[in-house]
Protein backbone atom coordinates (compact mmCIF):
# COMPACT_ATOMS: atom_id res chain seq x y z
CA UNK A 1 0.00 0.00 0.00
CA UNK A 2 3.62 2.54 0.71
CA UNK A 3 4.91 1.54 -2.85
CA UNK A 4 1.94 0.69 -5.10
CA UNK A 5 4.27 1.87 -8.30
CA UNK A 6 6.94 -0.72 -6.82
CA UNK A 7 4.97 -3.41 -6.40
CA UNK A 8 3.27 -3.04 -9.56
CA UNK A 9 6.87 -3.13 -11.54
CA UNK A 10 7.85 -6.09 -9.63
CA UNK A 11 4.74 -8.23 -10.22
CA UNK A 12 3.57 -7.06 -13.56
CA UNK A 13 6.85 -5.58 -15.57
CA UNK A 14 9.13 -8.18 -14.14
CA UNK A 15 6.44 -10.73 -15.36
CA UNK A 16 6.72 -9.15 -18.67
CA UNK A 17 10.63 -8.85 -18.97
CA UNK A 18 10.69 -12.52 -18.03
CA UNK A 19 7.99 -13.28 -20.59
CA UNK A 20 10.37 -11.18 -23.52
CA UNK A 21 13.45 -13.13 -22.25
CA UNK A 22 11.81 -16.51 -23.16
CA UNK A 23 10.70 -15.20 -26.69
CA UNK A 24 14.56 -14.10 -27.30
CA UNK A 25 15.61 -17.58 -26.44
CA UNK A 26 12.65 -19.52 -28.54
CA UNK A 27 11.39 -20.86 -25.40
CA UNK A 28 9.44 -24.16 -26.07
CA UNK A 29 8.50 -25.81 -22.59
CA UNK A 30 5.73 -24.63 -19.89
CA UNK A 31 5.78 -21.86 -18.31
CA UNK A 32 3.60 -21.84 -14.81
CA UNK A 33 3.18 -18.31 -13.07
CA UNK A 34 2.71 -17.84 -9.69
CA UNK A 35 -0.49 -15.61 -8.89
CA UNK A 36 -1.67 -15.62 -5.37
CA UNK A 37 -4.96 -16.25 -4.05
CA UNK A 38 -5.00 -12.30 -3.00
CA UNK A 39 -6.72 -12.10 -6.52
CA UNK A 40 -9.92 -13.15 -4.96
CA UNK A 41 -9.89 -10.17 -2.64
CA UNK A 42 -13.63 -9.46 -1.36
CA UNK A 43 -15.25 -12.65 -0.79
CA UNK A 44 -18.29 -12.92 1.03
CA UNK A 45 -19.21 -15.63 3.19
CA UNK A 46 -21.21 -17.51 0.56
CA UNK A 47 -18.69 -17.81 -1.42
CA UNK A 48 -16.29 -19.97 0.39
CA UNK A 49 -14.73 -22.26 0.02
CA UNK A 50 -13.05 -20.25 -3.59
CA UNK A 51 -13.07 -21.62 -7.16
CA UNK A 52 -11.48 -20.22 -9.72
CA UNK A 53 -14.45 -18.99 -11.40
CA UNK A 54 -15.29 -17.20 -8.96
CA UNK A 55 -14.68 -13.39 -10.03
CA UNK A 56 -11.72 -11.34 -8.71
CA UNK A 57 -12.27 -8.65 -6.92
CA UNK A 58 -8.29 -7.40 -5.28
CA UNK A 59 -8.45 -5.24 -2.51
CA UNK A 60 -4.81 -4.35 -2.81
CA UNK A 61 -2.01 -3.03 -4.89
CA UNK A 62 -0.79 -6.67 -4.58
CA UNK A 63 -3.59 -8.61 -5.64
CA UNK A 64 -3.92 -6.26 -8.16
CA UNK A 65 -0.78 -6.65 -9.98
CA UNK A 66 -1.13 -10.18 -9.62
CA UNK A 67 -4.28 -10.19 -11.37
CA UNK A 68 -3.00 -8.14 -14.25
CA UNK A 69 0.32 -10.07 -14.45
CA UNK A 70 -1.83 -13.37 -14.65
CA UNK A 71 -4.07 -11.63 -17.51
CA UNK A 72 -0.07 -10.30 -19.27
CA UNK A 73 0.67 -13.95 -18.97
CA UNK A 74 -2.79 -15.58 -21.03
CA UNK A 75 -2.55 -13.52 -23.40
CA UNK A 76 1.07 -14.54 -24.36
CA UNK A 77 -0.30 -17.18 -24.31
CA UNK A 78 -3.05 -16.62 -27.07
CA UNK A 79 -1.02 -14.43 -28.93
CA UNK A 80 2.79 -16.17 -28.63
CA UNK A 81 1.75 -19.83 -28.23
CA UNK A 82 3.41 -19.61 -24.81
CA UNK A 83 2.45 -22.78 -23.21
CA UNK A 84 1.40 -20.71 -19.24
CA UNK A 85 -0.89 -22.49 -16.57
CA UNK A 86 -1.55 -20.29 -13.92
CA UNK A 87 -1.58 -21.30 -9.91
CA UNK A 88 -3.05 -19.03 -6.63
CA UNK A 89 -1.36 -20.54 -4.29
CA UNK A 90 -3.24 -19.48 -0.90
CA UNK A 91 -1.21 -19.09 2.63
CA UNK A 92 1.47 -21.56 3.10
CA UNK A 93 4.20 -21.89 5.96
CA UNK A 94 6.94 -23.91 6.41
CA UNK A 95 10.54 -24.05 7.96
CA UNK A 96 13.08 -21.51 6.62
CA UNK A 97 10.38 -19.14 6.20
CA UNK A 98 10.95 -15.07 7.01
CA UNK A 99 10.07 -14.13 9.93
CA UNK A 100 8.08 -11.17 7.95
CA UNK A 101 5.46 -14.10 7.57
CA UNK A 102 2.71 -14.44 10.18
CA UNK A 103 3.14 -18.10 11.53
CA UNK A 104 7.02 -17.86 11.05
CA UNK A 105 6.94 -14.54 12.94
CA UNK A 106 5.21 -15.81 15.77
CA UNK A 107 6.99 -18.98 15.89
CA UNK A 108 9.89 -17.35 16.05
CA UNK A 109 8.68 -14.81 19.00
CA UNK A 110 7.61 -17.94 20.96
CA UNK A 111 10.60 -19.34 20.91
CA UNK A 112 12.55 -16.18 22.10
CA UNK A 113 10.51 -16.06 24.91
CA UNK A 114 11.06 -19.53 26.15
CA UNK A 115 14.49 -19.28 25.79
CA UNK A 116 14.25 -16.14 27.65
CA UNK A 117 12.08 -16.91 30.98
CA UNK A 118 12.80 -14.15 32.96
CA UNK A 119 12.05 -11.92 30.31
CA UNK A 120 8.92 -10.65 28.84
CA UNK A 121 6.27 -13.70 27.78
CA UNK A 122 4.60 -11.28 25.58
CA UNK A 123 4.28 -11.72 21.48
CA UNK A 124 2.70 -9.04 19.29
CA UNK A 125 0.13 -9.94 16.63
CA UNK A 126 -1.88 -8.37 14.55
CA UNK A 127 -5.73 -9.58 13.89
CA UNK A 128 -6.16 -12.80 15.35
CA UNK A 129 -9.86 -13.11 14.68
CA UNK A 130 -8.99 -13.60 10.89
CA UNK A 131 -9.21 -17.14 9.45
CA UNK A 132 -7.02 -18.71 6.73
CA UNK A 133 -6.02 -21.39 4.41
CA UNK A 134 -2.46 -22.80 4.87
CA UNK A 135 -0.65 -25.23 3.35
CA UNK A 136 2.67 -26.38 4.52
CA UNK A 137 5.81 -25.05 1.65
CA UNK A 138 6.14 -28.67 0.88
CA UNK A 139 3.11 -29.88 -0.56
CA UNK A 140 2.90 -26.31 -2.97
CA UNK A 141 6.46 -27.12 -3.96
CA UNK A 142 4.46 -31.05 -5.34
CA UNK A 143 1.70 -28.84 -6.42
CA UNK A 144 3.68 -26.77 -8.80
CA UNK A 145 5.58 -29.42 -10.36
CA UNK A 146 2.21 -31.18 -10.59
CA UNK A 147 0.88 -28.66 -12.76
CA UNK A 148 4.11 -28.49 -14.78
CA UNK A 149 3.49 -32.26 -15.83
CA UNK A 150 -0.16 -32.49 -15.87
CA UNK A 151 -2.03 -28.97 -15.81
CA UNK A 152 -4.07 -27.86 -18.62
CA UNK A 153 -2.76 -24.89 -20.82
CA UNK A 154 -4.21 -21.65 -20.47
CA UNK A 155 -5.85 -22.85 -17.41
CA UNK A 156 -5.70 -21.44 -13.58
CA UNK A 157 -5.67 -23.59 -10.80
CA UNK A 158 -6.29 -22.56 -6.56
CA UNK A 159 -3.37 -24.65 -4.45
CA UNK A 160 -4.87 -24.68 -0.91
CA UNK A 161 -5.32 -27.07 1.82
CA UNK A 162 -8.93 -26.42 1.75
CA UNK A 163 -9.20 -26.35 5.59
CA UNK A 164 -10.22 -22.77 7.18
CA UNK A 165 -8.34 -22.23 10.49
CA UNK A 166 -8.29 -18.65 12.84
CA UNK A 167 -4.90 -16.98 13.68
CA UNK A 168 -6.23 -17.47 17.05
CA UNK A 169 -6.30 -21.36 17.02
CA UNK A 170 -2.91 -21.20 15.24
CA UNK A 171 -1.24 -19.27 18.12
CA UNK A 172 -3.07 -21.43 20.32
CA UNK A 173 -1.11 -24.66 18.72
CA UNK A 174 1.97 -22.97 18.91
CA UNK A 175 2.05 -22.57 22.24
CA UNK A 176 0.83 -26.18 22.59
CA UNK A 177 3.32 -27.84 20.66
CA UNK A 178 5.93 -25.26 22.55
CA UNK A 179 4.62 -25.86 25.74
CA UNK A 180 4.89 -22.49 26.85
CA UNK A 181 2.25 -19.90 28.37
CA UNK A 182 2.60 -16.16 26.99
CA UNK A 183 0.50 -12.98 26.64
CA UNK A 184 -0.92 -12.09 23.39
CA UNK A 185 -0.67 -8.09 22.61
CA UNK A 186 -1.92 -7.19 19.11
CA UNK A 187 -0.36 -4.51 17.55
CA UNK A 188 -1.74 -1.84 15.69
CA UNK A 189 1.18 -1.65 13.44
CA UNK A 190 0.51 -5.19 12.23
CA UNK A 191 -3.41 -4.20 11.00
CA UNK A 192 -4.19 -4.66 7.34
CA UNK A 193 -5.94 -2.05 5.24
CA UNK A 194 -9.32 -3.73 3.84
CA UNK A 195 -8.02 -7.09 5.06
CA UNK A 196 -10.53 -9.97 4.13
CA UNK A 197 -11.87 -11.46 7.29
CA UNK A 198 -12.19 -15.25 5.84
CA UNK A 199 -10.15 -17.53 3.47
CA UNK A 200 -10.56 -20.88 2.56
CA UNK A 201 -9.95 -22.91 -1.27
CA UNK A 202 -10.94 -25.15 -3.12
CA UNK A 203 -8.23 -27.87 -4.44
CA UNK A 204 -10.97 -29.95 -6.54
CA UNK A 205 -9.51 -28.43 -9.79
CA UNK A 206 -6.04 -29.10 -9.30
CA UNK A 207 -6.63 -32.54 -7.65
CA UNK A 208 -9.12 -33.55 -10.79
CA UNK A 209 -5.99 -32.40 -13.49
CA UNK A 210 -3.19 -33.70 -11.62
CA UNK A 211 -4.37 -36.39 -8.15
CA UNK A 212 -2.23 -33.56 -5.84
CA UNK A 213 -3.72 -33.78 -2.57
CA UNK A 214 -2.04 -31.86 0.15
CA UNK A 215 -0.19 -34.30 2.54
CA UNK A 216 1.31 -31.95 5.59
CA UNK A 217 -0.79 -32.00 8.19
CA UNK A 218 -0.74 -28.68 10.16
CA UNK A 219 0.74 -29.41 13.07
CA UNK A 220 3.64 -30.75 11.44
CA UNK A 221 4.09 -27.62 9.76
CA UNK A 222 3.72 -26.00 12.79
CA UNK A 223 6.01 -28.08 14.66
CA UNK A 224 8.60 -28.07 11.87
CA UNK A 225 8.61 -24.14 11.86
CA UNK A 226 8.83 -23.98 15.79
CA UNK A 227 11.95 -26.74 15.38
CA UNK A 228 13.75 -24.22 12.50
CA UNK A 229 14.17 -21.39 15.36
CA UNK A 230 14.52 -23.43 17.87
CA UNK A 231 17.88 -24.47 15.45
CA UNK A 232 17.76 -20.33 14.53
Amino acid sequence: FSRPRETFDVNFVGTLNLLEALRQIQFAGRFLFVSSSDVYGAVSEESLPIAENLPPKPRSPYGASKLAAEELCLQWGRSEGLDVVIARPFNHIGPGQRPDFLVSGIAKQIVSAKRNPGGEATIHVGNTAVSRDFSDARDVVRAYLSLLSAGKTGEIYNVCSGNEITVKSVIERLLSIAQIDVQIQQDVSLLRLGEQTRMCGNHTKLSNATSWEPMIPLDRSLHDVLAFWEAH
